[in-house]
């Protein structure tokens, strides 16, 4: 049998990105895969409905030989083959993160056409939401060559999920174009798009309301955007949420969302999502901290040397680096900067080419 990458899944914070990020990075590599301690520091340690579907959409797609891919389980192997075009549904099952789903599977597309038709949670706490999957991570990787698109079908909240969205992506023919990005520059756009489900449509525009006087606060109106989705639609669930984009003429975006809790108002969470989030638009000094830990990948396949700023350097970064360096040695990662401080990283790529699967060593 082939030699496989051993993970501990007890180590650093031992939660699903490594599983998720080392599952594409195997595929990407040819590298077989064996996790042990899944998610042991996890109150729910081992594979959980969302970790369980990634796990077999992965498989699917790259006609992986499996063991350990089971509800609860701690320890799992992995053994991909050639990836094919893919036409799949997935269906969490619960509201886990469609988000999260969606760039596990993402990598794929650069090798093979997938369309991934994705039920579960679109707006859930701890995972990336489908507007900042949509309207900031994909646009920023269609810049290095990417070509992904999400559509959102219907919204889905915890606990019930049932949100669905449309992935699809086209192989690309050469190695992606590296990330460079400077200082900010001048803010350009600010986006707040307010969501519901499942409520009456009245509580959705209050919400909105109150977000659009709160930005006007802070924000030149002329600059300002307020989208609202309070479709009254039957939904799987119910729930209100606000997902803010700052947009800076040289390429930089900060983003922030917020979700509704049990009887909190409006004016509450709309002070939730603009707290730390103006402040961050207010001193602008890098791309924001979890678009740069979901691009570093990508700027790790590109052909060149990439650069860029951010606005804050997180230990999810410093790790996923790790990791990433783990199946590609030759990848030069520098991080510079201290936790939680403005950073710059700078990669350089090992010149990935998806169409056979060559790289600098």
């Amino acid at each position: 049998m082939s030699d496989f990458l051993e993970f501990d899944g007890s180590l650093g914070e031992g939660g699903g990105q490594l599983l998720r990020s080392a599952l594409a990075l195997s595929v990407l590599t040819a590298k077989p895969v064996r996790f042990s301690s899944i998610r042991s520091k996890r109150e729910k340690p081992g594979l959980q409905p969302q970790h369980l579907a990634g796990v077999n959409a992965m498989a699917h797609v790259s006609r992986a030989k499996v063991w350990g891919n089971r509800l609860g389980s701690s320890s799992l192997e992995f053994l991909p083959s050639s990836p094919i075009a893919s036409d799949l549904s997935v269906n969490i099952g619960t509201a886990g993160s469609v988000g999260l789903l969606i760039q596990q599977l993402a990598p794929l597309g650069l090798l093979v056409p997938l369309r991934v038709r994705a039920t579960g949670g679109t707006d859930v706490a701890f995972a990336p939401s489908v507007e900042f999957v949509s309207r900031a991570w994909i646009p920023f990787l269609h810049k290095t060559g990417c070509r992904f698109d999400l559509v959102v079908n219907r919204r889905g909240y915890f606990p019930a999920g049932g949100g669905r969205v449309l992935f699809s992506s086209k192989p690309v023919k050469q190695s992606l174009k590296p990330v460079r990005l400077g200082a900010p520059g001048v803010l350009s756009r600010v986006v707040l798009v307010v969501h519901s489900a499942g409520v009456p449509r009245s509580a959705g525009e209050l919400l909105a309301r109150r977000v659009q006087q709160k930005a006007e606060s802070f924000f030149d109106p002329e600059l300002l955007s307020v989208e609202t989705d309070c479709s009254n639609l039957k939904a799987a669930g119910s729930g209100m949420g606000v997902d803010a984009f700052a947009f800076f003429d040289h390429g930089t975006v900060l983003c922030a969302s917020a979700l509704s809790m049990p009887r909190q108002s409006a004016e509450s969470l709309a002070g939730v999502l603009f707290k730390k989030w103006v402040h961050d638009v207010r001193n602008p000094r890098g791309i924001d901290a979890h678009l740069a830990d979901q691009v570093l990948l990508y700027a790790v396949l590109a052909k060149g040397q990439s650069e860029f700023l951010v606005q804050r350097v997180t230990r999810h970064l410093r790790s996923n680096a790790e990791l990433v360096q783990s199946f590609f040695p030759a990848a030069r990662i520098e991080i510079a900067g201290a936790d939680n401080e403005p950073g710059v990283v700078r990669v350089g790529g090992v010149a990935y080419d998806p169409v056979v699967k060559t790289w600098i060593t």
